[in-house]
């Protein structure tokens, strides 16, 4: 089961990767429709979509930076065997905070609440590298 207790959490944040990215390919969709954006401006960068369509953007690319490392730590915990229950808790933490963060993002976007939570989730995932490198390291 202990592989179970770790892969659930990878699970909903990647559940969180395919509905921000289910949101984004409509809403591009539409602005490109709309006339809000033209596709010349688009081969320039992300600034160049709607308000909208780049806050869906924004926080479907904010699944790339940091969750590379909760995938790691995960997959090292995996072979180590190590799944204590503060480790699994932490993940699942973890994943709070970064469904929080994009949901934030894609609503109110307020930077200091956003970043707030972000914290919490950095926190989450350095304690549990911290976990994971006591159990094999320490012994």
């Amino acid at each position: 089961m202990m592989n179970a207790d770790l892969f659930a959490p990878v699970v909903a944040h990647f559940v969180l990767w395919v509905v921000l990215g289910a949101m984004m390919g409509p809403a591009r969709i539409y602005a490109r429709a709309s006339g809000k954006t033209k596709g010349r401006s688009l081969s320039l960068g992300e600034q160049n979509w709607p308000g909208r369509v780049q806050q869906i953007s924004s926080a479907f690319n904010n699944q790339f930076e940091t969750p590379i490392y909760f995938y790691a730590v995960i997959g090292f915990a995996m072979l180590a065997q190590y799944a204590s229950g503060a480790f699994i808790a932490l993940a699942w933490g973890y994943v709070a905070s970064r469904i929080v963060h994009a949901l934030i993002y894609i609503t109110v976007n307020i930077v200091p609440v956003r970043f707030l939570v972000f914290l919490a989730g950095l926190i989450c995932l350095i304690a549990m590298w911290a976990l994971l490198a006591l159990q094999v390291l320490g012994g």
